[in-house]
């Protein structure tokens, strides 16, 4: 009966001690499972991030990925960290930088740490050199500077489909071409920080000449005598703007002719004179003519 009774005690104490050791290797896993991984032991190279963009959401994606990579645990965002003071990067030497801190209730990391961000560059297949466009002449309708850039505008959106002005591109020194002989230009420099275009072109204008069915001119006017009213200027200009019009239908003074010296009659045997000159701009007459003025008397 006293070795039952010993062999039963034995018993009970291996299966207690047995029972005591698997408790405490379970807290010591339990300990384990629950250590927090602190984001302030990431130093060094590894604050060093190159997102893919150099906004905020490509940030915060780089972040996670190097707390995963460096502490080995796959953080959520709110729920294991927040982000905060994000700068985004502005060139290749002005970096930017974010700073992410563990949540409250995280139950993988603790601490904060500060991210650097280098800046992204725009893939260079994406941007496109103006000085490549061709052709770089141009025939803009007339010679204004509005034309022009209205010809060049074509041009660039045509070599770079989607470019705006301001955002892309920028107008710069304009000269209206002045003959054939003598052609224009407009110069457009690419807007600093444009994702489409860089560098600068220059076009060449090329003059566009007043269409010769349309011009008239001055001298072929007849007759060439005028009977005004009187010997007054007024009075001459007047006769003279009713043969002027009569002739090349809508022409105005100063935009299509102006007036240049005159000579009053004096007498019937001695006649006055009214000189016109086409407008430099008119795309109704060319040329001049000098009208004969009658005595009235």
């Amino acid at each position: 009966m006293k070795k039952l009774l010993s062999l039963l005690a034995a018993t009970g104490l291996v299966a207690t001690s047995g029972s005591v050791a698997v408790a405490c290797n379970k807290k010591t896993d339990d300990k384990s499972a629950t250590t927090k991984k602190d984001l302030a032991t990431i130093t060094g190279d590894s604050l060093k991030l190159a997102p893919e963009a150099n906004d905020q959401a490509a940030a915060e994606k780089a972040v996670i990925d190097q707390i995963k990579a460096k502490l080995t645990v796959t953080v959520v965002k709110t729920t294991d960290v927040v982000f905060s003071d994000f700068k985004a990067a502005e060139s290749s030497d002005k970096a930017g930088s974010i700073v992410v801190t563990a949540a409250e209730k995280s139950t993988l990391v603790t601490g904060k740490a500060t991210f650097a961000l280098t800046f992204k560059a725009a893939e260079s297949s994406s941007v496109k050199k103006l000085d490549d466009i061709t052709p770089k002449e141009l025939a803009p309708d007339d010679q204004t500077v509005e034309k022009a850039k209205a010809a060049a505008t074509a041009a660039i959106v045509a070599y770079a489909s989607g470019a705006k002005e301001t955002t892309d591109y920028v107008f710069g020194d304009f000269k209206a071409a002045e003959s054939s002989d003598k052609a224009g230009s407009l110069v457009v420099t690419a807007a600093s920080d444009s994702k489409l275009l860089s560098g600068t072109v220059t076009f060449s204008l090329k003059f566009k000449a007043a269409e010769s069915s349309s011009v008239k001119k001055l001298d072929d006017i007849t007759p060439k005598e005028l009977a005004p009213d009187d010997q007054t200027v007024e009075k001459a200009k007047a006769a003279a703007t009713a043969a002027i019009v009569a002739y090349a239908s809508g022409a105005k003074e100063t935009t299509d002719y102006v007036f240049g010296d005159f000579k009053a009659a004096e007498s019937s045997d001695k006649a006055g004179s009214l000189v016109v000159t086409a407008g430099s701009g008119s795309k109704l007459l060319s040329g001049k003519i000098t009208f004969i003025l009658k005595f009235k008397g």
